[in-house]
């Protein structure tokens, strides 16, 4: 679990918040000036039938 309820601003140190704010700033970039996009356009069946029970497309 990466989020949870004590996942608040109090908590947050000024060098994690920087650490934080520097990786996203380099992935978004690195994805945005990408020649082509490192990241395959495909999902897993598995994902598509969680998706599907989830919007409720299907029963569990």
């Amino acid at each position: 679990m990466i989020h949870s309820k004590k996942d608040v601003i109090d908590f947050l140190s000024e060098t994690s918040f920087n650490k934080s704010v520097a990786f996203i700033i380099t992935f978004t970039t690195r994805i945005i000036d990408a020649t082509v996009l490192p990241i395959a356009r495909e999902i897993s069946q598995k994902m598509k039938d969680e998706l599907d029970v989830y919007l409720l497309r299907k029963e569990k």
